[in-house]
This record gives structure tokens, sequence and C-alpha cells, in this order.
């Protein structure tokens, strides 16, 4: 019969020499192992997974095995291409108003996210130095090239601005259209197709329109304020009604002031708002100019006030003008009755509205004409249908109220010393 039970004694030997036979074992499995893996050549990289490339920083050392492709050069790290910049060429101004012009438009493009890079023509320039800005711009093949025409008439310009078209640039024109570039019979307003109209090249100087043809090159958008007869027509005829509702007689003329060293469209509101006076048989019609200063414009608008006690109507062709007449108003608050009709910036309107003697203000901020030009062009960059024509709305204000409110300060005036 077989025994089960053993003696502690004979557990423990039978244990040692169990564990002495099973090392035994071991060590010679390990030494027969390393044998092999000697006699083949294998390393440790046959069984550790090569790094990751996105791990591997300049200068590391591939794999043995893992690429049949050459390694990079070691210490070269490959550049990503850099951003196209949206390009813009102004037209010459003020340096204070290019300036301001330059900072609305890098503001537009920190919203939108492009980059920008804006040149203009200096005071010294000629304006067909523009061509060659355009050019210059042309050459770095920029996502959208943005030109406010120094000449709209330059068919140099429209060559030059034909051939971003041919390179695949879109085109947009601020402030004014190229003459040479207009097609015949087209709407304002209609819907240009991403590919857009291609126009044939124009020799500089020689006069010649350019005409769509059927290939498909960028759009060229005009980015303008619409057209001002209209919003000066508003004022004229808003500043008469108020005059002739406070009890103002209006046949002694009517002034109109104007900065010279403004915004480029000043020059066209003063003449509208005269041509508006003229078609509503206003006479005589005093003009006053000054550059840019405050205290000149101050001085203007007394001198013209002086030399005319009967003008009753008062105009301002831009904000700087608006704000002299402002302060010429309240400084002759019930002394002298006038009415103001003017063209003034967003941030001025609320405080024009509330002055009795302002009939009417059309808010139209120069600045923004930038923005809308950036805004439009980064629309283009991203294939987006734009209209042919954009255009920046002139808003009217018309404070016919005011009328009522004038008409009580003149019936009850203060006192010199309550003005003083």
């Amino acid at each position: 019969m077989r025994q089960w039970f053993h003696s502690p004694g004979r557990i423990k030997l039978l244990t040692a020499r169990n564990a002495a036979r099973l090392l035994g074992a071991s060590a010679r499995s390990t030494l027969v192992m390393m044998a092999a893996w000697a006699s083949i050549g294998c390393d440790s990289n046959s069984f550790v997974p090569p790094r990751p490339e996105e791990l591997g920083g300049a200068g590391s050392v591939p794999s043995v095995g893992t690429s049949s492709a050459a390694p990079a050069p070691t210490g070269v790290e490959l550049a990503p291409v850099p951003a196209r910049a949206i390009e813009v060429v102004l037209d010459q101004h003020d340096p204070d108003e290019a300036e301001v012009w330059k900072t609305a438009a890098r503001t537009q493009a920190g919203f939108s996210t492009v980059k920008l890079k804006i040149v203009n023509l200096e005071a010294n320039d000629a304006k067909a130095r523009q061509v060659e800005l355009v050019r210059e711009a042309i050459a770095h093949h920029p996502r959208v090239l943005v030109v406010e025409p120094a000449d709209p008439a330059d068919t140099g310009l429209a060559a030059a601005i034909h051939e971003a078209g041919g390179q695949g640039i879109p085109v947009v024109l601020m402030s004014r259209p190229l003459a040479a570039l207009l097609p015949a019979g087209e709407k304002s307003g209609a819907t240009t197709p991403k590919s857009g109209a291609d126009t044939k090249a124009v020799a500089p100087g020689s006069g010649a329109q350019l005409t769509p043809s059927a290939s498909s090159a960028p759009p060229v958008v005009v980015v303008a304020p619409p057209p001002f007869a209209p919003s000066a027509q508003e004022l004229v005829l808003s500043a008469i009604r108020n005059a002739k509702e406070a009890g103002l007689e209006i046949r002694g003329g009517a002034l109109v002031i104007s900065n010279t060293a403004g915004d480029p469209f000043i020059e066209e509101r003063a003449r509208a708002i005269v041509e508006s006076l003229k078609a509503a048989g206003i006479s005589p019609i005093k003009e006053g100019r000054f550059a840019k200063e405050l205290p000149a414009g101050e001085k203007v608008v007394k001198a013209e006030l002086e030399a005319n006690p009967k003008v009753v109507l008062v105009f301002a062709a831009d904000s700087t003008s608006s704000l002299v007449v402002r302060q010429m108003l309240q400084a002759l608050a019930n002394r002298r009755p006038l009415v103001l009709a003017c063209y003034a910036s967003e941030e001025q309107i609320p405080d024009f509205t509330r002055r009795p003697e302002v009939a009417a203000v059309a808010e139209f901020t120069p600045q923004r004409l930038v923005r809308k030009a950036i805004s439009t062009a980064v629309a283009l960059s991203q294939g987006k249908e734009v209209p042919r024509t954009v255009e920046l709305p002139v808003v009217m204000n018309d404070m016919a109220a005011n009328a009522r409110n004038l008409k009580a300060q003149l019936s009850h005036p203060q006192q010199k010393e309550a003005e003083k």
C-alpha cells in the first residue's frame, strides 16, 4: 500500500531538491536562448516598435530598417508656408487721415483674422506711381488686392488690375471704379459669380475700354458710397422746412462749410449741397473752406456769418466742419437764429439730434468704407458670391420736431449774463 502522508522532514527535503532541479533547468534554458540570439544577430530594436515620426525632433536618428526613405539632413526643420496677405494700395491722403484709414483696415482685418499689408502714395508721388505699387503687390500674389484708385481714368492702372485677374487674384476697387474696367450696360448691384467675368487687356494710355470675355477670371468688385445727390437734397429740404416752421426768413441765402483736408468725398458732398440749394431756389450761396484745424474753421465760419448777417441756412459737408458749426451754434445761442443740416460721423449723431438748430444729419463715416472693402475682400478670398458693386449707405436722421424747439428757444431768449 502506498503511503499518502509524509513526515515534515521528508516534505522539506523534497522541496529543496525540486527547487534546485527547477533552477538548474531555468538557467540552462536562459543560456540556450542567449546563444541563439547571438548567433542570428538580433538586437533590441527587432522587438521594440519604431518611434512615431511626430515625436522625432530635428537631428533624431531613425530606427534601422523602419523606412526606406532617406532621412532629412541633421538640424534642418521644414517651416510651413506662410499665409498670403490681403494687400491694400491707397491713394494719397493727409498723414493723419491716412493713419485713420490704415487703422480702420487693420481693425477689420483683425476681426476677420487675416494678414494685411498696406502701402499708399506719398505726398510727393505722381499718381502714375500707383501702377508700380500695384504691380509690386501683384508680384506677392496676395489673396485679394484692394486698390483705392488715384485716377479713375488711368488706363495703365486698369491694365495692371487686369493682370492681377489674369493671375487669379480677386480685386476690390475702393471708393471709385476704373472707367476702363466698366463693362457696357452693367447694372449696379448685380450679383457676381465666384469666377466673375474677365476683361481684355488694354494698353496704358490707349483710352480703349476693357470688354468682358468668356474666360473665368476672379471678379473686380467696387466698394463705394452711393451718389450724394439724394442725401444732399434731403438735407436742404429739411433745413428749409425747419427754418420756415420756426418763422425764419430764408431769402438771405445759405452758407456751405467744408474741410479740404478730410476724406476724398468732401468736395462731392459740398457740390451736391450747392446743386440742391440752387434747385430749391436758394440764393446767394456762400462757400467757406478750411484745412483740418478747428481754430481755422472757426475763423472761416465767423467771418462768413459776419459778412452775411442775413444767412439763416448753414450746411456742413463733413464731420469736422459739422463740429465747427456746432460750436458756433452754441456760442451764438439766442443771439442769431441759424438752422444747420450736415454730414457727420456715427459718434456725432446723438449730440447733433439734441440741438434745436439741427434740422437733419446724414450719417457718413468714411472709415467704414475701408472696413467694408476689407470684409468684401475676405468674402472674395473665401469664394463667396458678392455684388459687383457694394455701396456704403448714407443714413438720414431727420429732426422735424426741432423746428418747434427752435421756435420756442427764439421766443424765450435768455439774459446776456446767463449766456456768458
